[in-house]
């Protein structure tokens, strides 16, 4: 049976799960997380008939801010708070989880970026393809900056699936495409 891995950009999916679990409420009428999401389950669906080996999570790491505005200081600690949540969640879920950095621009409210997540999940395909632990690799991510090392690995024999995230529609922009809403 050919062997798996699942190659997660935590970033892309965790804002897709987010945006989604925001049109659904609970039967008491609370939200659902990100923690909600059954990650194994889902990369177990997307296996085929496949022997998934590992499943690997790559991020940007949430720091905490010790300066800045308030309302700076608190984003910080609900990002901190709320990756903390989803770290525990994985790990018990047997996700490895690869961290890379997560800069924000220095002005007032400036918007956080990722660094290194990219390079991380290609060095590791690349890796384990090369060392033959897996014959397939699954790939969640809306990033075109993997291909090279798509390429690199589909030349070692290896299959790559890629599945993107980023552009599936939310439950509202699906209603409106199907013409029910």
């Amino acid at each position: 049976m050919a062997k798996s891995f699942v190659f997660i950009d935590g970033s892309n999916l965790y804002h897709r799960i987010k945006s989604v679990a925001g049109f659904y409420l609970r039967k008491d009428g609370s939200e659902f997380g990100t923690i909600d999401f059954d990650f194994k389950g889902f990369c177990n669906s997307i296996k085929g008939d496949t022997e998934l080996q590992e499943i690997r999570y790559y991020v940007g790491q949430v720091k905490r801010l010790n300066n800045g505005s308030k309302a700076d200081i608190i984003k910080s600690e609900q990002m901190y708070a709320d990756q903390q949540r989803l770290a525990g969640y994985l790990q018990q879920e047997s996700i490895f989880t690869k961290y890379g950095k997560l800069l924000r621009d220095p002005n007032p409210g400036g918007k956080y970026h990722e660094k290194g997540v990219d390079v991380q999940i290609a060095v590791e395909m690349i890796r384990f393809a090369r060392e033959k632990k897996y014959d397939v690799a699954y790939l969640l991510s809306s990033d075109s900056d993997l291909i090279p090392a798509v390429k690199e690995v589909k030349s070692f024999g290896k299959k790559v699936v890629y599945i993107g995230v980023k552009r599936i529609p939310t439950p509202e922009q699906f209603k409106i495409s199907r013409g029910t809403k």
